[in-house]
């Protein structure tokens, strides 16, 4: 069965209480729109949650497979306890997913 493949359009168009539901899930697949990618094109090397999206960007297709534990991670890297990617604006979908998602308290 084929993953769910996550729009800017409907992450945008869901209340965050069911955007932090999909923390449960532990991943999802998601579908960068041409701002986020200019932003991770501008901040990758310098940020540890733009160093994370790209590993986990398959560069073909703009389709990123965001692990929740390992965003929080890096986003803690860049600025322990925020809990959003450095430099990107919270109107994206991108940092909806990633503010929502955080996990506190990682090592």
């Amino acid at each position: 069965m084929a993953k769910h493949i996550y729009t800017s359009d409907e992450i945008l168009a869901m209340g965050i209480e069911q955007v932090a539901d999909l923390g449960e899930q532990c991943q999802i697949e998601y579908k960068m729109t041409e701002g986020e990618l200019g932003w991770l094109d501008f901040v990758m090397g310098k940020y540890s949650i733009a160093d994370c999206i790209a590993d986990a960007l398959d560069d073909d297709t703009g389709i990123v497979t965001i692990d929740f534990m390992d965003a929080s991670r890096a986003m803690d890297a860049d600025n322990a306890n925020c809990g959003k990617a450095t430099m990107l604006s919270d109107n994206t979908a991108l940092q909806r997913i990633l503010f929502c998602t955080y996990i506190e308290g990682l090592e």
